[in-house]
């Protein structure tokens, strides 16, 4: 996911759950493996639906209150960045770990405050 100097977030579509794509490949026993491609493979399109969700909400709420808009567009900002981190775990075993989690409760971990056990919003994560 990049940025466009325009201050555009652009995402590539949602996989389907099982497609991996560009995704490194996972870690763990066969078992864990061939269970948490299905659970990363939505996860990810959810938090994919969700900052696609976010920013079209910021853009509409730009006709009444720009300031508001600008505060959520930064948010899917930091979202999206997170999702790229999100994307980048290969332990099958975390991926299980956080199963029950929604899209927007991974996504909220984007914006920890520093100290916290996932690090400020464009530090090293922890899992």
């Amino acid at each position: 996911m990049s940025r466009h100097p325009g201050n555009q977030l652009f995402a590539p579509p949602p996989p389907e759950v099982g497609d991996t794509g560009t995704l490194p490949s996972l870690r763990g026993s066969q078992r864990q493996i061939t269970w948490s491609e299905t659970i990363r493979a939505a996860k990810l399109a959810g938090c994919r639906k969700l900052i696609k969700d976010w920013l079209a909400y910021a853009e509409n709420l730009k006709r009444t209150n720009e300031t508001k808009a600008a505060e959520e567009r930064k948010k899917a900002f930091a979202h999206g960045e997170y999702l790229e981190w999100l994307e980048r775990q290969d332990g099958a075993s975390w991926w299980i770990d956080r199963r029950d989690n929604s899209p927007t409760e991974l996504l909220n971990n984007s914006l920890a405050k520093p100290g916290d056990s996932y690090g400020d919003a464009y530090g090293k994560r922890t899992p």
